[in-house]
């Protein structure tokens, strides 16, 4: 563990880390990995899951159920009370943290939120 805790920048710090990629007989040249995970690297899986962890923990501690796969982060809340729709945006305001601390980007277009109802939807007007 102690190779993977110096081979992780710390949160919001720019702390170069150098990389190679080889593909079968292909060794490309050295490039520089500013934040993030490197693709395709042997360690890369092990360390993604724990970057990602963190931010599964941080939304548990609002009692929020999220599910995590590869890059993409989906919440789920039953809004049944104002309090729920304060919860709800408490995590979306968690993930806007994590992402900015980390130096990541949230997809905006990519994002949706879906709602089901027994009764009629109600909207503002």
């Amino acid at each position: 563990m102690c190779a993977l805790k110096t081979y992780t920048p710390p949160p919001g710090k720019n702390v170069p880390l150098y990389f190679r990629t080889h593909v079968g007989l292909c060794l490309f040249d050295v490039a520089i990995l500013m934040n993030g995970v490197v693709q395709g690297s042997g360690v890369g899986p092990v360390l993604f899951f724990i970057y990602i962890d963190d931010l599964a923990k941080l939304l548990q501690r609002y009692d929020i159920t999220a599910r995590l796969f590869a890059d993409d982060v989906k919440v789920y809340l039953e809004i049944t009370e104002h309090e729920d729709v304060v919860r709800l945006q408490k995590a979306l305001d968690v993930i806007t943290a994590w992402t900015s601390e980390w130096q990541l980007s949230v997809s905006v277009s990519k994002c949706n939120i879906q709602g089901w109802t027994r009764q009629e939807w109600k909207t503002r007007e």
